[in-house]
């Protein structure tokens, strides 16, 4: 984790924040001396020091210390998710494989329609993995193309379920990560089919006003429990008896990245996911 640590010490240090002196575990910043301010905290990732030039509120070192331990926790699940992502994906990509071969050697619709399944899955595997590991480089596309492209990959399961799908919005050109924001759209869409469950529908509506594009996922399913609402975006919370909890904390980690913002909206009945991005040009 010496680069969670080095990346928190960064960015207080450009935020301007007089941070001096920072140790956890074996990982020490900075240098401590007789003329700082030392604060220490019993942290959920275990005891954190920091020493400031000047003397701060004890409250905000417990802010920072918070901030600093959620960083430590999101990182391990990132190691974790695509360790398990990478474990699954290797078998499964052989037996895509092994399918190809089934698919040529007996050509019938139904065994071309799994073997395109299976490439798919495989893909969005892929998709996931690189979410935790690296991403891909930004390129310039069409939000809206993407938009419907994610509706297409899910016209069979919506339609089997009696779920319609609305599309509102505008051609918009952004620049971003193509591969993840893909991804992204697939999980709003997927949860609000589950939070359907039958007849239903889901509206998605693509907005620019300005340099400001918004992404908007809404279902009219039967909505989120205010008790879990807190919790969505945390990694491995999850309210589904077969969830694994990754799907929001994923989203939220992609559209910050992209300095965006994900909120969540109660709509009573249903539930609303609004993306907000910046449009700008490409490099």
């Amino acid at each position: 984790m010496e680069d969670t640590v080095l990346d928190f010490w960064n960015t207080l240090r450009h935020l301007n924040v007089d941070l001096e002196y920072l140790t956890w575990q074996d990982d020490t910043l900075g240098m401590l001396t007789p003329s700082l301010s030392v604060y220490h905290v019993n942290s959920s990732v275990g005891p954190i020091t920091m020493g400031f030039a000047d003397p701060v509120l004890p409250v905000w070192v417990d802010v920072l210390a918070m901030h600093f331990a959620q960083r430590i926790h999101y990182d391990a699940s990132s190691v974790m998710v695509s360790t398990a992502i990478h474990e699954i994906r290797n078998p499964f990509t052989v037996l895509a494989g092994y399918i190809e071969l089934l698919a040529r050697e007996q050509p019938h619709p139904l065994l071309q329609k799994i073997d395109d399944l299976m490439w798919r899955i495989t893909g969005q595997l892929e998709d996931v993995m690189a979410g935790f590991v690296e991403g891909y480089p930004h390129e310039a596309f069409d939000m809206m193309g993407l938009v419907q492209q994610v509706v297409d990959d899910y016209a069979a399961m919506l339609a089997h379920h009696d779920i319609a799908v609305v599309l509102h919005g505008v051609p918009v050109r952004y620049y971003g990560d193509k591969r993840l924001l893909r991804q992204v759209l697939r999980n709003l869409i997927h949860n609000g089919a589950d939070a359907i469950g039958e007849h239903g529908q889901i509206t998605v509506s693509v907005q620019q006003d300005g340099h400001v594009l918004t992404i908007a996922v809404r279902d009219d399913g039967q909505g989120i429990n205010n008790d879990i609402r807190p919790f969505l975006f945390q990694p491995y919370y999850t309210s589904k008896i077969e969830g694994h909890g990754l799907g929001l904390a994923f989203c939220k980690r992609v559209v910050e990245s992209h300095h965006g913002s994900i909120q969540v909206k109660d709509l009573s009945p249903g539930t609303e996911f609004v993306i907000t991005l910046v449009v700008h040009d490409a490099p």
